[in-house]
């Protein structure tokens, strides 16, 4: 079905109540190799100090991992979130069951960003087991255009590719990120947009302690390679380089409408790890570690071992007021 989208500009302040927003849709798609699908359709209305985001979430598991899965960190539902920087709460909300709950951001940044904040390595601290042995990063414009959801795109390729020894176990990884953009022109109410988007983005990342990345999370699908790493029960992998990354994501002229991703991982010899156990991650990890380590069979070693699409259906930028971002009346308050 074809889709509409508007570029809405009201420029017009009617009182102190309204200010500038965005309303963006979005539809995302992940496969993860072994244990299951993930879809998401969501839509978000962001101001420059609150969001209200709702989600319609679908995972289609796979076996007993992907049924650990589904009742962690991979959750079907429809659900809600309602940030608030000025009062520092976020409202989650279940809209099944009309229900919600109220968390201080510094409670939930311990609560769900606790393992996983950015981290300055310790001065003295001791040395990675990892060695790099092969870094690639690169963008690669092309003449290819069309359009997509009545954006004028064009497309480009990104190309990650690292290999890595474990000095230790004598393991030796290998990992292949490909993919593909396709870029609108950054201009008139969507740029006021973007840039709306990432004053919000900017302060709420600074108080959860982390950096805003833009542009660089989505296209680079860090979300979902966050997420593979945890079901993988946390298996290090090295950094790759942030000036690099940066000076070649600068080649994306615009605004990402369609990002697709295949990830493609191998490893040679090395002696076995212990398997992790305690936390449901890791034993969900663990899990999907076994799943992912059987020999696979015939073709399946040419499968990428994680694939995501991300679209950019609407975006629309409208006045919002603060009747916007509240939970709506019948909803039950969760202790």
């Amino acid at each position: 079905m074809k889709k509409y989208v508007a570029i809405v500009v009201f420029f017009l302040v009617f009182g102190a109540e309204l200010s500038a927003g965005v309303i963006k849709k979005t539809r995302v798609e992940v496969d993860f190799k072994g244990f299951g699908k993930f879809s998401v359709l969501s839509e978000e209305k962001i101001s420059a100090e609150r969001s209200f985001s709702q989600s319609k979430n679908d995972f289609k598991g796979q076996g007993l991992v992907g049924g650990l899965a589904a009742k962690t960190i991979l959750r079907s539902g429809d659900f809600g979130q309602i940030i608030n920087l000025p009062e520092r709460l976020i409202y989650q909300l279940d809209n099944k069951k009309k229900e919600y709950t109220v968390l201080p951001i510094e409670k939930f940044k311990e609560q769900e960003l606790g393992e996983t904040e950015e981290k300055e390595p310790e001065a003295g601290g001791e040395e990675s087991e990892l060695r790099i042995i092969r870094s690639e990063f690169k963008v690669e414009p092309t003449s290819e255009q069309k359009v997509i959801n009545q954006f004028n795109c064009r497309k480009y390729l990104i190309t990650w590719l690292t290999e890595w020894e474990n000095v230790r176990t004598g393991e030796r990884d290998k990992e292949k990120l490909l993919t593909e953009v396709w870029a609108t022109p950054l201009t008139g109410a969507l740029q006021e947009a973007q840039e709306e988007e990432a004053r919000f983005a900017t302060e709420y990342m600074k108080l959860l302690g982390l950096e805003f990345k833009g542009k660089e999370k989505d296209i680079l699908g860090e979300s979902w390679l966050n997420l593979l790493s945890q079901l993988k029960a946390g298996e290090e992998a090295p950094l790759l380089e942030a000036k690099n990354v940066a000076k070649e994501l600068k080649k994306i002229e615009g605004f990402p409408v369609v990002t697709s991703g295949q990830l493609f991982s191998s490893r040679e010899g090395g002696e076995s790890e212990p398997k992790s156990e305690g936390r449901p991650g890791g034993l969900v990890g663990g899990l999907a570690k076994s799943v992912l380590k059987k020999k696979p069979k015939e073709g399946e070693e040419k499968e990428p071992a994680l694939t995501y699409y991300i679209e950019v259906m609407e975006v629309n930028l409208v006045p919002l007021k603060e009747a916007d971002f509240q939970v709506p009346p019948d909803y039950k308050k969760k202790n």
